[in-house]
């Protein structure tokens, strides 16, 4: 659902992954799209092959619907899968620290498989906005995409994502187009919960 989460590469200056999207176990996000409303809940960090992963699932209805698996590292934050025993071929940058605009060229996981992903991504700063009744700095994270090939089908993917720091996704629009048809669709962030304090 939440599956291809962009996130800062700053203007000025590298900005760390975690200032606009906290990965602490137990920070939890409420979103409602055009047809549900979701949580996203980040989980204990596990092994995937050498690589040290963070789980972000999501629950739908209070069942496990689906997880994406991040890698934060000094060059950025990565998607490295999304099912555990499934490694990316190659890690899919959701942002990188010192580029405000970053092209990808591997494997993503679609339709049950791996298939070939082109993606080009940028991202600007938006200033101060009122998110959940807080003023908070934001940015704006655009993706370009299409996966897969002329063999299998394929799928354009165009997105635009807001960012909060200290808090996380708040909004994300994106169109799909498959086969000539456009599905588009909205998420909006209508509750943050950081981890409890011990």
């Amino acid at each position: 659902m939440v599956s291809a989460l962009l996130v800062l590469a700053a203007s000025a200056a590298p900005q760390a992954a975690e200032d606009y999207f906290p990965l602490l176990k137990g920070t939890r996000w409420t979103y409602r799209d055009m047809v549900n409303e979701y949580v996203d809940e980040v989980m204990e960090p596990i092994k995937i092959g050498e690589v040290d992963a963070i789980p972000v699932t999501t629950f739908l209805d209070g069942k496990r619907a689906e997880s994406t698996y991040y890698s934060s590292t000094p060059e950025g934050l990565f998607i490295v899968a999304y099912d555990a025993k499934k490694a990316l071929p190659s890690p899919m940058p959701v942002f990188k620290s010192k580029e405000r605009s970053w092209t990808y060229s591997g494997l993503t996981q679609w339709l049950g498989g791996f298939s070939p992903i082109e993606m080009k991504g940028s991202v600007s700063p938006r200033g101060k906005r009122k998110v959940l009744g807080k003023d908070v700095e934001t940015i704006e994270v655009r993706l370009d995409a299409k996966i897969g090939g002329a063999e299998g089908g394929s799928m354009s993917v165009k997105q635009t994502a807001t960012y909060a720091k200290g808090i996380g996704l708040v909004r994300m629009v994106q169109s799909n187009i498959i086969n000539g048809r456009e599905q588009k669709s909205t998420v909006e962030l209508v509750r943050h919960d950081p981890p409890r304090k011990l």
